[in-house]
């Protein structure tokens, strides 16, 4: 995520980065941002989930109006490898939180 600004004096010969006009790090702002696993792609979700951590990252399928995706959301997360206290935040705890339901 941050490898640009890893490089800064050796990748001179690239031209002005525009970019570094930001005050922080990319991860820096990846920390205030969410996302929902609406991929359906195991290999993307893990890697989601591995990026942001599980407290950044919510169910999500689409559904409705897409109700057919519903059951292929919910097959996809448990092949991603999360522990039980993952997959509870994850489903719905993080949701809960997130909209101060609890």
């Amino acid at each position: 995520m941050d490898y640009a600004y890893d490089l800064l004096d050796f990748s001179v010969f690239l031209g002005p980065y525009e970019p570094m006009l930001i005050k922080h790090s990319p991860s820096h702002y990846l920390k205030m941002m969410y996302f929902d696993s609406a991929c359906y792609a195991p290999p993307a979700a893990e890697c989601c989930l591995k990026t942001v951590g599980e407290d950044h990252f919510l169910f999500g399928t689409d559904s409705p109006p897409m109700v057919p995706l519903k059951q292929k959301g919910f097959d996809m997360m448990s092949k991603i490898g999360m522990t039980p206290k993952q997959y509870d935040k994850v489903m719905g705890g993080n949701a809960a939180r997130l909209l101060k339901l609890n």
